[in-house]
Protein backbone atom coordinates (compact mmCIF):
# COMPACT_ATOMS: atom_id res chain seq x y z
CA UNK A 1 0.00 0.00 0.00
CA UNK A 2 1.20 3.68 -0.69
CA UNK A 3 1.81 5.94 2.45
CA UNK A 4 2.09 9.73 1.72
CA UNK A 5 2.93 12.47 4.19
CA UNK A 6 1.25 15.52 3.97
CA UNK A 7 1.03 18.65 6.62
CA UNK A 8 -2.77 17.49 7.22
CA UNK A 9 -4.03 14.28 5.99
CA UNK A 10 -7.89 15.42 4.62
CA UNK A 11 -5.54 16.93 1.74
CA UNK A 12 -7.02 15.83 -1.26
CA UNK A 13 -5.17 12.90 -3.27
CA UNK A 14 -5.35 11.03 -6.43
CA UNK A 15 -5.05 7.14 -7.30
CA UNK A 16 -4.03 4.57 -7.14
CA UNK A 17 -5.60 3.66 -4.65
CA UNK A 18 -5.94 2.75 -1.40
CA UNK A 19 -3.65 4.99 -0.52
CA UNK A 20 -2.71 6.21 3.34
CA UNK A 21 -2.56 10.07 3.91
CA UNK A 22 -0.37 10.48 7.32
CA UNK A 23 -0.71 14.47 8.31
CA UNK A 24 1.24 16.14 10.72
CA UNK A 25 0.38 16.92 14.22
CA UNK A 26 1.99 19.46 16.26
CA UNK A 27 0.95 17.55 19.44
CA UNK A 28 4.52 18.01 21.78
CA UNK A 29 5.36 15.23 23.81
CA UNK A 30 7.93 16.46 25.67
CA UNK A 31 9.38 17.26 22.79
CA UNK A 32 8.99 14.58 20.49
CA UNK A 33 6.47 15.39 17.58
CA UNK A 34 5.56 11.56 16.83
CA UNK A 35 1.98 11.89 16.41
CA UNK A 36 0.31 11.49 12.83
CA UNK A 37 -3.33 11.77 11.78
CA UNK A 38 -4.67 8.97 9.42
CA UNK A 39 -6.36 9.03 6.84
CA UNK A 40 -7.28 5.81 4.28
CA UNK A 41 -8.31 6.67 1.22
CA UNK A 42 -10.31 4.02 -0.72
CA UNK A 43 -11.29 5.59 -3.60
CA UNK A 44 -11.89 9.42 -4.91
CA UNK A 45 -14.99 9.79 -2.82
CA UNK A 46 -14.48 7.23 -0.29
CA UNK A 47 -12.00 7.79 2.63
CA UNK A 48 -11.85 6.26 6.40
CA UNK A 49 -10.63 8.29 9.36
CA UNK A 50 -7.97 6.64 11.96
CA UNK A 51 -7.36 7.77 15.33
CA UNK A 52 -3.92 9.00 15.40
CA UNK A 53 -0.73 6.51 15.53
CA UNK A 54 2.68 7.99 16.70
CA UNK A 55 5.62 6.65 14.60
CA UNK A 56 9.33 6.82 16.59
CA UNK A 57 12.43 6.41 14.41
CA UNK A 58 15.16 4.57 16.66
CA UNK A 59 17.83 7.07 17.87
CA UNK A 60 15.44 9.76 17.71
CA UNK A 61 15.99 12.57 20.85
CA UNK A 62 13.76 15.07 19.87
CA UNK A 63 11.36 16.75 16.86
CA UNK A 64 9.41 15.48 14.48
CA UNK A 65 10.03 11.76 13.09
CA UNK A 66 11.46 11.77 9.78
CA UNK A 67 8.75 10.04 7.95
CA UNK A 68 9.17 10.03 3.87
CA UNK A 69 7.07 12.15 2.13
CA UNK A 70 5.99 8.55 -0.05
CA UNK A 71 6.82 5.26 1.12
CA UNK A 72 5.03 1.70 0.68
CA UNK A 73 6.71 0.53 4.03
CA UNK A 74 9.06 1.81 6.42
CA UNK A 75 12.10 0.22 7.76
CA UNK A 76 12.57 -1.62 10.60
CA UNK A 77 14.36 0.99 12.41
CA UNK A 78 10.96 2.70 12.90
CA UNK A 79 8.06 1.58 15.43
CA UNK A 80 3.96 2.91 15.62
CA UNK A 81 1.05 3.51 18.09
CA UNK A 82 -2.09 3.82 17.37
CA UNK A 83 -3.44 6.39 19.66
CA UNK A 84 -7.19 4.56 21.00
CA UNK A 85 -8.05 0.83 20.50
CA UNK A 86 -10.67 2.10 18.12
CA UNK A 87 -7.41 2.34 15.64
CA UNK A 88 -7.27 -1.22 15.98
CA UNK A 89 -10.91 -2.17 15.49
CA UNK A 90 -11.09 -0.15 12.48
CA UNK A 91 -7.88 -1.66 11.05
CA UNK A 92 -9.72 -5.57 11.71
CA UNK A 93 -12.86 -4.25 9.57
CA UNK A 94 -10.23 -3.79 6.84
CA UNK A 95 -9.14 -6.60 4.07
CA UNK A 96 -6.27 -8.12 5.34
CA UNK A 97 -3.76 -7.12 2.38
CA UNK A 98 -4.82 -3.60 3.61
CA UNK A 99 -4.57 -3.96 7.33
CA UNK A 100 -0.94 -5.39 7.37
Amino acid sequence: MRFLRRAYSNTAVTGPYPVVVLGDDNWDDYHYKTLFTVTLHLSARESVELTGVKILEKGQTEGRTNVPSVFSRLPGTYCSLGQALSYYETLATLPAEMAS
